[in-house]
Order: C-alpha cells, then structure tokens, then sequence
C-alpha cells in the first residue's frame, strides 16, 4: 500500500473524533483519610535501588514496617502515612538523607496532582556566623533567610539564644540553585557585615559549583582545569 492510501485510510478512520475545548466539570470523590501521603524524592543523579529506600525510610522514621508505598518516579517514593502526626514529625525533622544523598520530603495533598506537588526547593538550617549580639533577632534572621533562599523561621526562643557561635535560620533553597556561602547585611549606621553561611545536615553535593543533586565526579559545570574545592572548607555546619 502506497504512503499516500495510509494516509488517506488514517484520515477516513479518524474523521468522526471531535477534540472540544469545552472544560469538563470533575467531581469530588471522597478521599481516605486515613491516609497521610508524603513524597520523598532522593536528591541523586543516578538510579537508586527503590526498595532499600523505602525500608530505610521506613526504620529511619519509625513507621509501621507493612506500611504502604508507591514508587512514582526515579528515586521518588509515596509513603502513605497513618495519621498526620507522622507526615508532620517528619516534615519538621527535615532534611534527611539515604546513603548521603539529600531527601527532598513534601506532604501531598488531595487537592494537588502528583505533577504539582514542587519538588524543586528544599527546607534545610543554616547557621549565619558574625552577627553582632545586638542584631541577632528575628528581623536580622528573616533578612538573612531571605537572601539565601526563603525564609521559613528561626529557633531565637529565648534571650539566651542570642549568645551563641550562630544564629540558626531554618531556610527554603532551589535545589538547582548554587548555596551561598555568605551573605552581606547593612545596617543602620550603613555598616556593613559579611556573614559566613553554613549548612545542617548537608549530605553528599558538588563542591565545585555548590548545586545539591550531583557530585564533582558528574558536574557539567566543572571547567578543564583543575579547581580547588571551594564549599568544602565551609558548606558543613555543627549541629
């Protein structure tokens, strides 16, 4: 059959499909809940062995070992949690890693397709070094977090939290994004600060270009020659 007779028979076959732009009303169904899904998606840049992720998960945040689970993309399970309580311990406890590598953890909700769940930023801790005591407050932190990343909180409870090595900032960074490894703050008699940024619980990232997810070995951004690792000295904080 000629090219020509395919085309011509395609067409006769699918001449009565109608493609609308109407929208099409969906309605709610009831969901279980029950169920408590959070997604953990492993920062790693190659393919991870799904089951040893989820049975380290599982023991890492006490959960029932029948619990059930969903692999929904490379390196990226659903865990279906059975009460809020635990999607929120976990989520407040975050960053956690597996084999080194960062865990990207967020609750999914029922309103939300798996699609639209962002997976692309991270909450982790920063410790900000420099601060001088009278400036260590909540307005300096939200400053602070800011020009990391986004600003999420700070642990400054009490007055003695100000008399520390650090103020402690809990921030929200794009993965994609290099980390910051210090930050300048004016303030109001125009003098300036340089503060020294360093991260909780970082795990495994590249030390050449600072972006979480890859390691030198597999960095596009390495250039030909040989370079210094410039965030190793300072990327990994004390807890």
């Amino acid at each position: 059959m000629e090219d020509s007779d395919l085309v011509s028979n395609l067409i006769d076959k699918t001449s009565f499909l109608e493609v609308s732009d109407e929208e099409t009303n969906l309605e709610n169904t009831i969901v279980n809940t029950t169920h408590f899904p959070i997604i953990a998606k492993i920062l790693y840049d190659k393919p991870l062995n799904n089951n040893a992720i989820k049975s380290t998960l599982i023991k890492a945040w006490g959960l029932h070992p029948k619990i059930h689970t969903n692999v929904v993309d490379q390196n990226t399970v659903v865990f279906l949690l059975e009460n809020e309580n635990d999607r929120r311990r976990i989520w407040n406890l975050s960053p956690w890693s597996f084999l080194g590598n960062l865990i990207v953890s967020k609750p999914w909700l029922p309103e939300e397709a798996l699609e639209d769940v962002d997976l692309s930023k991270i909450q982790i801790w920063v410790q900000a070094t420099g601060v001088p005591v009278r400036f260590v407050n909540k307005a300096t932190a939200e400053k602070i977090g800011n020009t990391v990343g986004k600003f999420i909180g700070t642990d400054l409870a009490t007055e003695g939290h100000k008399w520390r090595k650090s103020l402690r900032i809990r921030v929200e960074v794009e993965i994609k994004e290099p980390l910051k490894d210090h930050v300048v703050i004016k303030c109001q008699e125009n003098k300036s600060f340089v503060l020294e940024i360093r991260y909780e619980r970082l795990g495994d990232f590249c030390h050449v270009c600072g972006i979480l997810g890859h390691k030198i070995s597999s960095c596009c951004n390495k250039p030909p020659h040989e370079q210094p690792d410039f965030f190793q000295i300072w990327s990994l904080a004390e807890n």
